[in-house]
């Protein structure tokens, strides 16, 4: 911890606590930033159960560990943290309590199938100082303490016991049962020095149960009006495949567009929602509300007819079309008269862990839905499993079942797998690019590289060292695998022809601080910790700028945007699935794009490349075997794309010697 002396010499202008908040159970300490600061406050909140709370932006602990918090800060430095000031400001805290430090604990409880209740929140020392003393079960596998009470028996109780108010405690719609188990997600493994270890479970455990009715059960049509439709697809442009799109959605109560990536799948849902005559609700990431918005308006709806919902506190907007992102889904659930609305999801795979916090409230949300439109490319990443948690939001028989039976019935073998496939096949509609219109094509390539003998041995040293457990060993290679590829990306991108464009692709931001230095003002960075504004000035940088390359990690630039600037993809790391890669492939190889598309993944001998490379094949023939089923895409022939804009010519790809 930095001294007295030298932290005070360096802060004695600024201002670094900024303000003190409190309940009646906790207390928050907001700070300015400052990376000595931080690293301190770790240390300093974390023994006495502490933690940083973003949606507050405070560091919080319980209030009897006030006193201990305030010695700690005067002894880090008593002139810009004086003992006397700490606590004035304290007693101030308490007198004036802030409610939104109970709030954000998002407390839920679910009604439990054979009595009692589940409560999920976000971590609180002070929630589970009253869950032991309600004498509740913490589950850690479902991520939810049970209680024997019921929700309208526990509500108070809790509410008192946590020190929050009682209308931030919230019951849920949807009951849950604790017989349902969580699936080994193994489909592979990597070798990374240590034996993996074993698989557990028999065929003896299998379920039995009278399920059969509801498996059986078909989906239930709904009528539309076609002629309406192909109006609206005329008058908005959309191709013949955007149109049927938009037809199979409306055709049932519930359904999946699982089209590949760059096929048109938003514009498609926001002309089905725009004829289903309700309000319309869109769930998607944070970072695709803005491009929905601007989808939404290029279907003829105008600007004041939209409300974004951008945070947990603002009130759901009076407007026919209300986008929020899935970390303010609460706002929604609030409203208990809030109901019969049309819901689309998209990047419905975000949506995929039965058990989680939002996929709980999702369910929720699709249960007051009249009409569901489920949208993702990768309805699969890497188990059968996942497809449940759609067929569950979307109203389909399939997800009646309990999640146990479901995974005997389709997850355990390539025929079962097959069987699923042929259950869905009237609920999704998947179409290849190739399948429905043209494009330039797109090539592959995995060069084997050489790398600086200090960054193998680092690798070297990591894979013989073995007291790591696997995981944390796992990570520790993937990151060292990254920085050897990382000269040869560099190499690579800057070999391409002067008037091509390249996106980048890492797993870590570490990567894309180092590439993106390397290049300067002639790249932009994508990693996620942009606000919505800085996103849109760096896509539109690529897109319409001078900015060559675009230089992103997999979680924030893999999917939902536009980067058909490009004629280069490439990776510093391989995924773990592949659904990740080619989605982050699609966003430059889609429509709008009139240059071939060079993919390059570079391959190092003798690493872990070889073992995911093994993983992810596995996984890609498990996906294949329940998504071959696919309805007709109407046609034989590809349809032709619209002239492509005048742009950069076709090129060489780069020499990768």
């Amino acid at each position: 911890m930095e001294s007295q002396s030298s932290f005070h010499k360096r802060h004695s202008e600024q201002e670094l606590l900024r303000d003190i908040i409190a309940d009646a159970g906790r207390v928050g300490f907001l700070f300015s930033y400052d990376p000595v600061l931080a690293e301190a406050c770790g240390k300093i909140f974390k023994p006495v159960h502490g933690y940083y709370a973003r949606e507050v932006k405070a560091w919080i602990a319980p209030l009897t560990a006030a006193s201990s918090i305030v010695h700690a800060l005067t002894e880090l430095d008593s002139k810009c943290f004086p003992a006397d000031s700490l606590n004035k400001g304290i007693e101030r805290a308490r007198r004036s309590p802030v409610p939104d430090m109970g709030e954000r604990l998002a407390v839920t409880l679910y009604p439990v199938v054979s009595g009692g209740s589940a409560i999920q929140s976000l971590y609180d020392p002070v929630l589970v100082r009253a869950m032991h003393a309600l004498s509740a079960q913490w589950y850690p596998e479902r991520r939810f303490w049970v209680s024997r009470l019921d929700p309208s028996d526990i509500k108070e109780i809790l509410a008192r016991e946590a020190s929050i108010e009682v209308e931030h405690v919230r019951v849920a719609d949807t009951p849950v049962d604790l017989f349902e188990y969580r699936q080994d997600k193994r489909s592979g493994s990597i070798d990374v020095g240590v034996g993996a270890p074993p698989v557990a479970g028999s065929a003896e455990d299998r379920a039995r149960g009278n399920y059969l009715l509801a498996i059986s059960k078909p989906l239930v049509s709904q009528e539309f009006d076609q002629n309406a439709v192909d109006t609206m697809a005329e008058q908005f442009g959309l191709y013949a495949h955007q149109t049927q799109a938009a037809a199979h959605l409306l055709s049932h109560s519930g359904s999946l567009l699982a089209d590949d990536m760059g096929l048109g799948k938003t514009r498609s849902a926001a002309i089905a929602a725009k004829l289903s005559d309700f309000p319309i609700v869109v769930l998607c990431p944070a970072s695709l509300k803005l491009n929905w918005k601007k989808e939404i308006m290029m279907c003829g709806e105008a600007s004041d007819a939209i409300g974004i919902i951008d945070g947990s506190k603002q009130p759901v907007p009076s407007t026919r079309w209300v986008i929020l992102n899935y970390e303010n889904l609460d706002v929604l659930l609030r409203r208990q008269d809030f109901r019969g609305f049309t819901l689309i999801i998209d990047e419905a795979h975000y949506i995929k862990e039965p058990d989680s916090a939002r996929t709980r409230k999702a369910f929720e949300l699709a249960a007051r839905a009249g009409r569901r439109f489920l949208l993702t490319a990768t309805p699969m990443l890497n188990r059968a499993e996942e497809i449940y948690t759609l067929l569950k939001l979307s109203g389909h028989p399939g997800g009646d079942i309990s999640l146990r039976n479901f995974t005997e019935l389709y997850a355990h073998s390539p025929e079962a797998r097959r069987h699923l496939a042929d259950r869905i096949a009237e609920w999704i509609l998947r179409r290849r690019k190739d399948e429905v219109i043209s494009l330039p094509e797109k090539i592959r390539s995995t060069p084997e590289i050489d790398v600086p003998s200090e960054l193998r041995q680092e690798y070297d040293e990591i894979f013989a060292d073995d007291s790591m457990i696997p995981l944390a060993k796992l990570t520790r290679l993937r990151q060292a695998l990254e920085r050897m590829k990382v000269p040869f990306i560099v190499e690579a991108a800057e070999s391409a022809p002067p008037t091509s464009k390249a996106v980048i692709f890492c797993q870590y931001k570490e990567s894309v601080a180092k590439i993106a230095g390397q290049f300067g003002a002639e790249a932009v960075r994508f990693t996620g910790d942009e606000t919505l504004k800085q996103r849109d000035v760096a896509i539109d940088e690529f897109q319409n700028g001078s900015a060559r390359f675009f230089v992103a990690t997999m979680d924030a630039g893999g999917f939902g945007i536009t980067l058909t600037a490009a004629s280069y993809v490439m990776f510093a790391s391989r995924p773990l699935t592949p659904s990740i890669q080619f989605q982050a492939e699609d966003r430059c190889h889609r429509i709008g794009q009139g240059k071939r598309v060079d993919v390059i993944i570079p391959t190092i001998a003798g690493t872990i490349d070889a073992d995911i490379q093994k993983l992810l094949d596995q996984k890609q023939s498990m996906i294949e075997e329940v998504l071959a089923a696919r309805l007709s895409a109407g046609s034989d022939e590809p349809e032709k794309p619209s002239a492509p804009k005048a742009g950069l010519p076709l090129s060489k790809p780069p020499a990768l010697n």
